[in-house]
């Protein structure tokens, strides 16, 4: 019986890994280097107008 817990939390630590990975995975790819790029310009531009 303690054998079949430790293989059913074993389990279920590689499932939640594995979607873990994979949502890192799609996050990155819709994350193109123009939209990065437009981001930290927006951001600078925040941080200019924010400083005057």
């Amino acid at each position: 019986m303690k054998l079949l817990k430790r293989v059913q939390h074993l389990v279920w630590s590689l499932l939640i890994a594995f979607m873990v990975g994979m949502h890192n995975f799609y996050h990155q790819e819709y994350n193109s280097p123009d939209d990065l790029k437009q981001k930290i310009e927006c951001i600078k531009k925040i941080e200019d107008n924010a400083n005057r």
